[in-house]
């Protein structure tokens, strides 16, 4: 089986969520072979697990106060906040 490597890069929370789901799309219908990424983000960024209540997890106005971004992610899990990190994705259909 081959997989796919896509190199760190760094981009803010909603484009690293929409590499993620069109990463996801595509590997599930077949179109790309299984991925592994790695990536940054910047600015900072709370990403919200898919089954949160966004009230319930962070303090907006917090968040937009200091520059962090707010994003959901297409998977479940527990908030999490990101800043100096570096962060995997592994997709496999």
């Amino acid at each position: 089986m081959t997989w796919r490597l896509l190199p760190y890069q760094t981009y803010n929370a909603f484009y690293n969520m929409a590499i993620d789901e069109a990463v996801f799309r595509e590997t599930i219908k077949n179109k790309q072979p299984p991925t592994l990424r790695f990536f940054g983000w910047r600015p900072s960024a709370v990403s919200i697990g898919y089954f949160q209540e966004l009230k319930n997890e962070i303090n907006v106005e917090r968040c937009r106060s200091t520059g962090v971004d707010i994003v959901r992610r297409i998977t479940g899990g527990k908030a999490v906040y990101h800043q100096a990190e570096i962060t995997y994705a592994l997709t496999a259909g």
